[in-house]
């Protein structure tokens, strides 16, 4: 039996984003870039089988760090409100490498 305790990683961003629509269309593909500031949160991880520790790690803390985003999406107009989708690649600058993670995004706007 293999038990997992911990190892929870939460990211919470802000970012500042410029966005470039293509023709303005009933479907209007854009590119998207940004910066800002996330925010980090490791926990402790410990993995034992049949009750014997086989991996134990130190979790980092809360830390803050710097980030850049590059992504891609598409607006569908209809009428006054718009459907959207979008993926961005986001860099966050933790220390000694980065760390990266790709939302996805659909939502409306009005």
């Amino acid at each position: 039996l293999i038990a997992v305790n911990g190892g929870r990683v939460s990211i919470f961003s802000a970012s500042v984003n410029g966005k470039l629509n293509l023709p303005n269309m009933t479907v209007s593909p854009y590119v998207i870039g940004g910066v800002g500031y996330a925010w980090l949160s490791v926990s402790d991880l410990s993995v034992s089988y049949q009750g014997q520790p086989i991996v134990t790690g130190a979790g980092l803390g809360s830390v803050s760090k710097p980030m850049v985003n590059l992504g891609a999406g598409v607006d569908f107009k209809l009428g006054t409100v718009a459907l959207f989708a979008e993926a961005k690649y986001t860099w966050i600058f933790t220390d000694n490498e980065k760390t990266t993670y790709f939302p996805v995004t659909v939502g409306v706007t009005f």
